[in-house]
């Protein structure tokens, strides 16, 4: 009788195809597709090998018996006994104790001075009382140690002298600033002037070597037909209140255009506009909003012989 064999579908190839086994028929597969040594984490499609098993199992170190109580308070040096009530100090090592509602200092319950403390918050105020052994109220201090005695801090009377002989101090004391008057302070209060020169601008077409830069400041144009630019940064929040471009005569007869354009888009808009050496008073979105555009200061139509010398810009804050 001749050799059988054992077969499987293959979906992918649409074929049947033999099945590893031995000669007893037994199926052979490798136990790295089931078993794993180590096993990884989140795996869950394998098991562990016995081999790791064992190992992990025989380790003295990787398990221990559940703490009791008193292990677990031991570990801790039993800083907390079993009622929860700590038997030695705390060391913060300057560490804070934050989110504390309220806190209770036992005095000295032989005294009829001493009793505890609360602190506690209330509608967003910090509040400090006390009570005696037996029952009735004390007055709470804060202390400062002066080297020799402790100082109260914050004693009503004390806090009320010190207001009033602060509040005589005519030295200690103005007005409140007004806007204005802040502008002022800082020398920002009337017209505020930015200026451009002439040697700022840049050429855009039509051949930018046919510009230079004279060594006063100036642009020189030494062609036709020429557009040039220069970029503005005034302060955010600045209203521009008014607007100019100067050059030479023979060039008073070409616009210059403020604008801006959106920083999301680079779609730009008009905001003053006059021909040269004429100012424009008249602007249009005239407050700087630095966070969502910029701005710019152009003229074209320039041509051979043109001068630009520069340009301001006259704002408020």
């Amino acid at each position: 009788m001749g050799a059988l064999y054992l077969y499987g579908w293959d979906p992918v190839n649409d074929a049947w195809v033999k099945i590893n086994c031995d000669a007893d028929g037994k199926l052979k597969i490798d136990p790295a597709l089931i078993f794993e040594n180590p096993p990884t984490e989140d795996e869950a499609k394998k098991g562990p090998s016995s081999e790791w098993a064992y190992d992990h199992k025989a380790d003295a170190a990787a398990h221990h018996a559940k703490f009791t109580a008193a292990e677990a308070r031991a570990a801790i040096n039993n800083i907390l006994n079993s009622l929860g009530k700590v038997t030695d100090n705390f060391d913060l090592n300057y560490k804070s104790i934050n989110f504390v509602r309220t806190l209770f200092f036992d005095g000295l319950s032989g005294t009829g001075n001493y009793g505890y403390i609360s602190y506690y918050n209330v509608s967003g105020r910090w509040r400090m009382w006390g009570v005696n052994s037996t029952g009735g109220a004390i007055a709470c201090y804060i202390e400062i140690f002066n080297g020799a005695t402790y100082d109260r801090v914050a004693l009503q009377v004390w806090v009320t002298a010190a207001i009033t002989t602060h509040k005589a101090d005519v030295d200690a004391h103005h007005a409140k600033y007004t806007d204005a008057e802040a502008l002022a302070a800082c020398g920002l209060d009337g017209s505020q002037y930015y200026s451009i020169p002439g040697s700022a601008f840049e050429a855009t077409a039509p051949d930018v070597h046919s510009v230079t830069k004279g060594i006063t400041g100036v642009l020189n144009i030494g062609d036709d037909g020429f557009a040039v630019f220069a970029h503005v940064h005034l302060p955010h929040g600045a209203t521009v209140t008014g607007v100019i471009v100067y050059g030479s005569e023979d060039c008073e007869d070409n616009y210059w255009y403020l604008k801006r354009v959106t920083l999301t888009s680079g779609a730009a808009a008009e905001m003053a506009s006059n021909t040269i050496n004429s100012e424009d008073v008249s602007i249009s979105a005239a407050a700087i909003n630095n966070s969502a555009y910029g701005y710019y200061i152009y003229t074209d139509g320039l041509t051979n012989g043109d001068v630009i010398y520069g340009a301001a810009i006259i704002y408020t804050i």
